[in-house]
């Protein structure tokens, strides 16, 4: 990977225009194209809780429910105070019929 060139927030500033187009194109049902924009944000920060929280909107959008919970948990384990990762996570659990995992 190449150094990245200019301030560090430019780069943040980009990965957040590209997984809010994610959840744009996620609300609109356009999965292909979500997940190119997140994606586009992994090869920015690969192990951003950000990128792996969408990673996992998108496997429960997908259907692909372990998916989810395993992409969920490694956003938990680098952000654990993350609440839009617990919120999903709790939604996902009542989803699946494993609420006593939430507690």
């Amino acid at each position: 990977s190449s150094r990245r060139q200019g301030p560090s927030y430019i780069w943040t500033t980009l990965e957040s225009i590209w997984l809010q187009s994610g959840e744009l194109f996620m609300a609109d049902g356009r999965l292909k194209e979500a997940q190119f924009c997140i994606a586009e944000a992994g090869l920015l920060f690969p192990n951003s809780h950000c990128v792996l929280l969408q990673r996992g909107r998108l496997a429960e959008l997908r259907g692909q429910m372990n998916e989810a919970k395993s992409l969920y948990d490694e956003a938990l384990a680098i952000h654990p105070a993350g609440e839009r990762i617990l919120l999903h996570m709790g939604h996902l659990l009542v989803k699946t019929g494993r609420v006593h995992l939430g507690e």
